[in-house]
């Protein structure tokens, strides 16, 4: 578990402190709020609480002069059901760090098709097409040409060396396309190394 979240080193302070964590989840709550999805409004349904985990059993015991600690965990029936239907989307714990909303969305928007497409499938969409695909609120700068690639400009500096969940890394730029009123995003999946970034056009 401890080789999972990244720890190179493990014991004393660092076990407590992952024992203590673990047993939180119990406790910790999760809410949906379900009017923002038609689907459920129509149905009457507003929200929906849960926890991800129903109980934890901790055994600490000697075997052959030497102390394990056992951790079992049980999933909630609410998880369960949906890890079961393939509704639970595993992301890479690196974006557990991202800052910008903007490219935890593109990260969210671009990943499951580019794994699709494998490595090379290339995946370009205009960016005002991209403003309305990640449901941006709405801002000034969506007007601008030039302002809209220096806003996804700087998300993607954020993705830079990131991994997807299938060990590749994602090479993105933002080049003129066909039509002259917009810039484009043109991504793909590339060998686990660092990716590129290229900015390239005349802003208008």
């Amino acid at each position: 578990m401890a080789r999972l979240i990244g720890w190179e080193t493990f014991g004393g302070y660092n076990q407590n402190y992952l024992k203590r964590q673990i047993i939180n989840l119990k406790t910790k709550p999760y809410y949906l709020d379900l009017e923002a999805v038609e689907e459920f409004r129509l149905a009457g349904l507003k929200g929906y609480g849960f926890s991800l985990v129903d109980g934890v059993e901790l055994i600490d015991k000697v075997k052959h002069n030497r102390e394990h600690t056992v951790l079992m965990i049980r999933f909630s029936d609410p998880y369960s059901r949906q890890l079961l239907a393939r509704r639970v989307v595993s992301r890479p714990k690196e974006m557990l760090k991202m800052r910008s909303e903007m490219a935890f969305l593109l990260r969210l928007y671009l990943e499951p098709i580019l794994i699709s497409r494998g490595v090379g499938g290339e995946h370009a969409i205009e960016l005002q097409n991209l403003i309305q695909v990640l449901h941006l609120p709405a801002a000034g700068w969506h007007k601008y040409k030039s302002r809209r690639k220096t806003q996804f400009s700087k998300a993607m500096q954020e993705l830079g060396g990131m991994k997807t969940t299938n060990g590749l890394s994602i090479d993105l730029k933002i080049d003129q396309g066909q039509n002259a009123k917009d810039f484009m995003l043109i991504a793909k999946l590339v060998p686990g190394v660092a990716p590129s970034m290229t900015l390239a056009g005349n802003p208008s």
